[in-house]
């Protein structure tokens, strides 16, 4: 009994130089009174907690802060929304947050827009005006902290309308209508070529004023937005050739009509044959062969030149030139046989005032500029002629 006694009094002294004696104390013995355990709940607690402390400590320091978001992209394909995309190499991030301010802000203005989830490396943003200029960074984060921001994107945002399209190319009026008898019947046939895509149809004529539609189509046919056409006999074998012109750099081609609508396309091309925006063209059979020749007249100056057909589409590029010849800008040509010697004669006619003139052919793709002029022929800008 005196045992237990001073046992007990031990553990209360024990108790109270620890500063624990209003503190609940547990106290089992075996059969030796040996101690089993002794728990004392906020001493043990406090101990834990430091335990718990020290290993949060520990794992922070073996952990990194994950890398800034990369390769990011705006995009404003309309005026009410930016699109947003990016990409992160974090494996343990939890998420990315979007951050926005207008461009001529301070790096100070950025606020956030959203919180995305990892796996989300898009945003689209919604909340934007036309025609104002958005800059926006993104950052990441994981259970250690935030990365850096990334690279700043900027992007302005359309009108409310999109831009008209560009208006197409000037139709020149010396570009003539497509219809020429393509299979040698006597029938001019309906000729159709797409102005957008390259694409061009024959439509062969039946007689009475009906056409096969569409008897032949390719789009080895330029589109006439790119290309002028024209169709004349350029080897003497009855049937209208194909001759397709760049409007934009010096080329032209002949496409030789092989029956039926259809053609080689191409037979012969040459850069020697001037670009439509700058020459025009005409065929005609100025030298009396069969053969229809080629005429190209400059827009901007007074000259124009004849290239004698040699047969099998090619020309001789060019035959006869003459500054007598006015510019198509001031004038509009025209040829055909006006005294019945089997030539056509080159026929000019002033834009501006009543003018036309005549130039006779005189074989050899010459002409006698001018054979005979008068005002009595009305001006182009007024009259067709």
């Amino acid at each position: 009994m005196l045992k237990t006694k001073r046992l007990v009094l031990a553990i209360v002294g024990f108790a109270c130089f620890l500063g624990t004696a209003n503190t609940a104390m547990a106290v089992t013995f075996d059969a030796d009174f040996n101690f089993g355990a002794v728990t004392i709940g906020s001493y043990a607690e406090r101990r834990l907690t430091v335990r718990k402390s020290s290993s949060k400590a520990q794992a922070r320091s073996q952990c990194a802060r994950p890398s800034p978001p990369y390769g990011v992209v705006a995009s404003a394909p309309v005026h009410y929304v930016v699109a947003l995309n990016w990409q992160i190499t974090c494996g343990d991030c939890i998420g990315s947050l979007v951050q926005r301010k207008l461009s001529t802000e301070s790096p100070y203005a950025y606020k956030t827009l959203s919180a995305q989830a990892p796996a989300n490396t898009y945003y689209y943003d919604w909340e934007v005006s036309p025609q104002t200029e958005y800059c926006y960074r993104v950052l990441a984060w994981n259970s250690c902290g935030d990365s850096n921001y990334s690279q700043e994107v900027c992007v302005q945002t359309p009108s409310h309308l999109p831009p008209p399209p560009p208006p197409p190319p000037p139709q020149f009026d010396d570009e003539p209508g497509h219809f020429a008898d393509v299979n040698g019947d006597g029938l001019a046939d309906w000729i159709q070529v797409n102005r957008q895509i390259n694409e061009g149809c024959v439509g062969l004529a039946l007689g009475g004023g009906s056409f096969a539609h569409w008897s032949n189509c390719s789009p080895a046919r330029g589109a006439v937005n790119n290309y002028a056409h024209y169709f004349a006999d350029v080897n003497g074998d009855g049937l209208a050739d194909w001759i397709q012109v760049n409007r934009q750099i010096n080329e032209g081609c002949v496409g030789l009509a092989l029956g039926g609508g259809s053609f080689a396309h191409w037979s012969n091309c040459s850069p020697d044959r001037g670009a439509v925006n700058n020459y025009a063209h005409y065929f005609a059979d100025v030298n009396g062969d069969g053969l229809a020749d080629w005429i190209q007249v400059n827009r901007q100056i007074n000259e124009g030149c004849v290239g004698l057909a040699l047969g099998g589409g090619t020309f001789a590029h060019w035959s006869n030139c003459s500054p007598a010849r006015g510019a198509v800008n001031n004038y509009a040509h025209y040829f055909a046989d006006v005294n019945g010697d089997g030539l056509a004669d080159w026929i000019q006619v002033n834009r501006q005032i009543n003018e036309g003139c005549v130039g006779l052919a005189l074989g050899g793709g010459s002409f006698a500029h001018w054979s005979n002029c008068s005002p009595a022929r009305g001006a182009v800008n007024n009259y067709e002629h």
